[in-house]
């Protein structure tokens, strides 16, 4: 009579498990930066969309702090996902200075922390590892 083996050994559960506690080990801390990325990316977006809005409330109202421009553009106001908060560090009539500062778990994001940009189109970063041309152009 033959044996027939059924189901798995320990040496085989345990080799499987090895292999992909390695493999979890190498993906894992990828994955995360691609999210906090991914989040500096809805940041940027939610900067430049915020001060386009103001800039056609300058068109119109000739001043960035006029109170019909404010009720069309209210800060500060979270992104999407609410990885970041954006407010105006600065805002009168000829000037604004807006931040993206990292809420929640993007905080972690040492690399690049609050993102900047103000009516004059500089784009900066404050308390981060990167400079500034690093941390907006990816």
């Amino acid at each position: 009579m033959r044996w027939q083996q059924r189901g798995v050994t320990l040496v085989e559960l345990m080799t499987t498990l090895v292999v992909v506690g390695m493999l979890a080990s190498i993906a894992v801390p990828g994955y995360h930066q691609v999210m906090l990325r991914a989040g500096r990316s809805e940041a940027k977006v939610a900067l430049l969309q915020t001060a386009s809005s103001l800039e056609r409330c300058f068109s119109r109202y000739n001043a960035f702090n006029d109170p019909q421009c404010n009720a069309q553009v209210r800060l500060p106001l979270l992104t999407e996902s609410g990885r970041y908060q954006i407010t105006a560090a600065r805002l009168d009539a000829t000037n604004y200075s807006l931040q993206a500062v990292p809420q929640g778990g993007q905080a972690a994001d040492n690399e690049c922390q609050t993102l900047s940009y103000d009516s004059a189109g500089h784009k900066n970063v404050i308390g981060a590892q990167q400079t500034a041309g690093a941390c907006w152009s990816r």
